[in-house]
């Protein structure tokens, strides 16, 4: 044993003695041999030594299982108790976190450290990192941490007896994209697609080729799958839509003890809110993830238990916060910069759809300023530092058994890791303190950005609010004669297109792009001219002194720009264009709109008319210039391109004006 090693040793060894196979070769989807064996546990206090503990153990997780260094599930024969952890209690069941993607070896430690105070009251796995062996071989060094399930002090639930039929029993289940192959190895399951969450674009999926998992896997005890499954389904899927009502009109609906919709009594959204769900679990776990940012928040390790017992509180609660290794800010796109929003524009849906109600951003700013005034955020940013100077040594031992996990070696893993997962800035990186340091600066920055978004400037008068975008608080919406979310005799007005425009506008200085510095391609492109002030039409302003002429009526004219965005950023695009004297017109009307090789549609666009020009003036026919708002989307950071192909009615160009936030 070496005696700078800090963290205790677990050590396992199999029955059958020399082969590792169980322990190598598992992947994904193949079969996970469960090998029996004994527990010994060394370098650690006296009361926490164990000796030949006998157990069994096999190779657990979904997509880490396909690495090479694997995490693992402990289960002892008798109830024991690994290093003091949850207070001494003994469970049969632990679990070894193997951190494969992430070199600091504290993102899912961090993670844990921040759910204990954020959830206090809610199950928080506890964990330390421990060295482990198998058949006395070195494997590395793991987080271990208490198992997600249900039992006395975990997941505090009340287990059905075998056989039981009824339906008002203890639920605990999870949002999983991997439920198919959960119910292939025997778990009962429940499919529930994107399109029964009604309405199911609450958000706007800031993970752009992400959705909702579809379907959940139950991980709490069934006595009658035919029943108590169809039951919890139901009720999942009208609780999500009683939800969206009571934040988006005043049609307030509840569940009865048969999981039916029924309409409700409640005389406020919170009210009628608080009967559905656990609230303080909604906005203690909205938070968490929104400091956190993990890229797989709605498709899986997402925790939801619901207890119908007769003593249960018959609200669907958030729980066992899981899986962290890709998140703070080590995933590409996820939030590089740690300065945009993200769990509320999220695919989680059920993260995706309380912050859009006033009363329930208003309490997620109470706590964050609670824990803020509890030093929760100082107090993270030391707890990174501690480890790192404690652990040097035992950091430096993995590293030395798994030198393919750290910067650039992550190739090792068949490319994945590199390429779709871990952002470059980590690639160059050769020790677990650069990775520490790398992430303290992002975490500081979450802290800091967050800080602004929830300052407690909510109700800065009776009727107005700040709203919320993937970057941050746009000002306040005045919009609604309901600033409470659904409390009004009368449904809120929604704000007009052009409302949305101008709020977004507020307080931001446009990128100009000028009209004609275009790379013009496409059918037609040859009429195509650049013009200038004329003679004609005194008094005239324009950008730059030019102008795109002859895209009426020319079809097919692809006119392409390129825009450097500083940072990742949602905007809204505004043209510079002469109105038309003939009708009104809509968007789809002049254009197609394509931003990096992706279509704008749908919501994106904001349809608001460009109206009929009713004035005369000789001379003026299509140049009465106006700034016309088309479509909010999204830029990458660096370079994005921008591509407008023309439609018969289109007009002439001037300038696009961008307004990034």
């Amino acid at each position: 044993m070496d005696p700078k090693l800090k963290a205790p040793i677990i050590t396992f060894n199999t029955v059958e003695g020399a082969d590792l196979r169980f322990a190598n070769e598992p992947n994904r989807t193949s079969v996970r041999p469960e090998v029996i064996g004994t527990i010994a546990t060394s370098n650690c206090e006296e009361q926490y030594v164990i000796n030949n503990a006998v157990a069994r153990m096999r190779v657990r997780g979904n997509y880490t299982a396909n690495y090479r260094k694997k995490p693992f599930l402990i289960k002892f024969n008798s109830k024991t108790n690994f290093f003091g952890l949850n207070e001494g209690q003994e469970y049969k069941k632990w679990v070894l976190l193997a951190d494969v993607k992430d070199s600091s070896l504290s993102r899912n430690a961090l993670a844990f450290y921040l759910a204990e105070t954020i959830l206090d009251g809610y199950f928080v796995p506890d964990a330390r990192p421990v060295h482990f062996y198998i058949n006395n071989n070195y494997w590395g060094m793991y987080l271990l941490c208490e198992s997600k399930e249900v039992a006395p002090g975990r997941v505090d639930l009340i287990k059905p007896r075998d056989g039981y039929s009824g339906t008002d029993i203890g639920y605990f289940f999870e949002l999983d994209s991997y439920w198919v192959e959960a119910k292939a190895a025997g778990d009962p399951t429940f499919e529930m697609k994107d399109g029964e969450y009604l309405p199911n674009k609450i958000g706007t999926w800031l993970l752009g080729e992400e959705t909702p998992g579809d379907g959940y896997t139950i991980s709490s005890k069934i006595t009658d799958p035919d029943v108590q499954i169809p039951y919890l389904k139901k009720r999942v899927k009208n609780t999500y839509t009683a939800l969206h009502k009571a934040v988006t009109s005043t049609q307030f609906q509840e569940l009865d003890a048969a999981g039916n919709l029924i309409n409700s009594n409640a005389t406020s959204s919170e009210e009628v809110v608080g009967r559905l769900v656990d609230i303080d679990s909604f906005v203690n776990t909205y938070i968490h993830n929104e400091i956190c940012c993990d890229a797989d928040i709605g498709r899986s390790s997402f925790f939801l238990s619901l207890d119908m017992t007769p003593a249960g509180n018959k609200k669907l609660t958030l729980t066992c916060p899981w899986d962290w290794d890709s998140a703070l800010g080590l995933k590409i796109n996820a939030v590089e910069s740690g300065e945009t929003m993200f769990a509320a524009f999220s695919s989680n849906p059920w993260l995706a759809i309380l912050p859009k109600a006033q009363w329930f951003m208003k309490r997620v700013q109470t706590r964050w300023q609670q824990l803020k005034a509890a030093g929760l955020f100082t107090s993270a940013l030391q707890f990174l530092d501690d480890r790192a100077d404690l652990y040097v040594d035992d950091y430096k031992k993995n590293f030395e058994k798994w030198p393919h996990t750290m910067g650039r070696n992550t190739v090792d893993e068949g490319g994945w890791l590199a390429t779709n997962e871990v952002r470059p800035i980590y690639l160059n990186l050769t020790t677990q303190a650069q990775n520490k340091d790398l992430l303290k600066h992002w975490v500081s920055t979450r802290f800091n950005y967050l800080e602004t978004m929830f300052d407690g400037n909510v109700l800065p008068a009776e009727s107005s609010h700040p709203t919320y975008s993937p970057q941050g608080k746009e000002g306040f919406d005045t919009s609604s004669p309901n600033p409470g979310g659904g409390s009004s005799s009368r449904p809120p007005t929604a704000q007009t297109p052009e409302e949305i425009a101008a709020a977004f506008k507020q307080g931001v200085t446009p990128h100009r792009i000028e009209a004609e510095t275009a790379a013009i391609s496409g059918t037609n492109s040859s009429q195509v001219s650049i013009k200038g002030p004329s003679p004609s039409r005194p008094g005239e302003v324009i950008s730059n002194n030019e102008y795109l002429s002859g895209l009426n009526p020319n079809s097919g004219i692809v006119l392409t720009y390129n825009y450097t965005a500083p940072r990742q950023s949602q905007a809204l695009i505004t043209l510079g264009i002469s109105k038309r004297e003939d009708a009104s017109y809509s968007f789809d009307q002049f254009f197609s709109l394509r931003i990096n090789n992706t279509t704008i549609s749908g919501s994106s666009i904001l349809n608001i008319s460009l109206p009929r020009e009713t004035a005369t003036r000789q001379n003026w026919n299509f140049h009465y210039w106006t700034d016309w708002d088309v479509a909010m989307v999204n830029f990458n950071r660096g370079n994005n391109s921008i591509v407008f192909t023309t439609k018969n009615s289109c007009s002439n160009l001037d300038y696009i004006d961008i307004y990034a936030k």
